[in-house]
């Protein structure tokens, strides 16, 4: 099993953004601060760090625009007029940050109008450009597609994207080296039988395409007030079965949001059991996992060991 501590950046710190950093129409005009402390503190404390490119500045977009979410604003959400501008953004992010960054990830949740409202052309045309920015600056680099999210708007979102022109004689399947996916459920916290689902999505339309890549869980979490409502055993089963699922499902890596902030759900015993399980199942052979769903409301998960050992955990009564 090749879990391991992965942490993401994707716009909560504000200066960390595109629109963030690059503040000024001039060229190589970048606000290095809020990034440097955010890479240079994560580094120190021994992270693997994952950049996510989100936030279209301002001064990027020409003409009338729909604002973008309210935690970003401006015109974050919008494609840029020109792509030279987000190519020398990324360029200058990865000769700044190779040595310490290794995985760029495409566009924030495309699926949802408040961060993305191109189409899904200009979505693979970005996400090439994108790519190859990277590869040029750092061709070591891993770069992760654009992540989509929840059961329903992201699996066709997603579909879309993959056969999407990339305005170069490709589609968007052809640029990334990973698949990367937000996995909401999108339904109070307590149907996790969505994680099926949307990695079934995610992973029949890669094969409908003709692709394989490896899946990442690049965010998830229980953020809802419902999920704070249960019961602490009951906050304690919800967080066990949705790793276990994940696992048995192949998803490769999986980066938690956010887990150092208990207003999201992350309370100091989630915490304890998100380490305890963790320890339970790195660095060992799983030969064989279950996902039994019997309706929305139930999930069981079982993962057994090379030494004969099982994990195992039940969300929700058997109809």
């Amino acid at each position: 099993l090749g879990w391991s501590a992965y942490l993401s950046v994707h716009g909560r710190e504000t200066n960390t953004r595109w629109d963030g950093i690059h503040t000024s129409t001039g060229p190589d005009v970048y606000a290095w601060t809020g990034m440097d402390n955010w890479v240079n503190t994560h580094v120190a404390d021994g992270k693997t760090l994952l950049y996510c490119l989100i936030g279209t500045p301002d001064h990027q977009v020409t003409g009338s625009a729909v604002i973008g979410s309210p935690a970003y604003g401006g015109q974050t959400n919008q494609p840029p007029s020109a792509w030279t501008g987000m190519e020398a953004f990324v360029t200058a992010m990865v000769n700044r940050y190779k040595d310490r960054v290794h995985y760029w990830e495409g566009w924030n949740e495309p699926n949802l109008p408040s961060f993305w409202t191109g189409t899904a052309a200009q979505l693979a045309e970005m996400q090439r450009r994108f790519y190859q920015a990277v590869k040029a600056a750092d061709p070591t680099a891993t770069v992760l597609s654009p992540c989509f999210t929840s059961v329903f708007s992201g699996v066709s979102g997603w579909v879309a994207y993959l056969s999407a022109s990339d305005g170069a004689g490709g589609t968007g399947k052809d640029w990334f080296d990973v698949a990367s996916y937000h996995y909401y459920c999108n339904d109070g916290s307590n149907r996790p039988t969505g994680l099926y689902r949307m990695h079934e999505g995610v992973v029949e339309a890669m094969d409908a395409v003709g692709i394989s890549r490896p899946v990442w869980g690049s965010e998830w979490g229980l953020i809802t007030p419902t999920f704070l409502s249960y019961s602490a055993d009951d906050q304690r089963k919800l967080l066990r079965v949705y790793l276990l699922a994940m696992l048995v499902l192949g998803i490769e890596r999986v980066v938690f949001y956010a887990f150092d902030d208990s207003t999201l759900g992350l309370s100091a015993s989630n915490v304890t059991a998100w380490s305890e399980l963790l320890d339970a199942v790195l660095n060992r052979t799983m030969t064989t996992g279950l996902v039994h769903v019997a309706n929305q409301n139930y999930m069981h998960v079982r993962c057994t060991f090379s030494d004969g050992t099982a994990i195992e955990e039940t969300w929700g009564p058997m109809p």
